[in-house]
């Protein structure tokens, strides 16, 4: 059968997602100088790619925290720094 799940369970993705992008954002600085910004927009993109296809295989909650909440949270922010 089809088992429901709340809204506010699928909220935290959101809330780690925005929670763990400052993480890169600041480590981002010292990795552009030596790597280059290009480099980093890329592993950024990658991660964030990562997350979300990790994500559409989720069969549990807990998979959708990890994959799209904190990959894909560390992916963006990695961009977006």
């Amino acid at each position: 059968g089809v088992t429901t799940i709340a809204a506010s369970t699928f909220a935290l993705a959101f809330t780690l997602n925005t929670g763990v992008g400052p993480i890169p954002m600041i480590a981002g600085g010292a990795l552009q100088r030596k790597l280059g910004p290009g480099l980093v927009v890329t592993i950024g993109g990658l991660l964030t790619l990562i997350g979300m296809v990790f994500t559409s295989f989720a069969t549990q909650v807990s998979w959708v925290w990890i994959g799209f909440g904190i990959i894909a949270g560390l992916g963006v922010g990695g961009a977006y720094g």
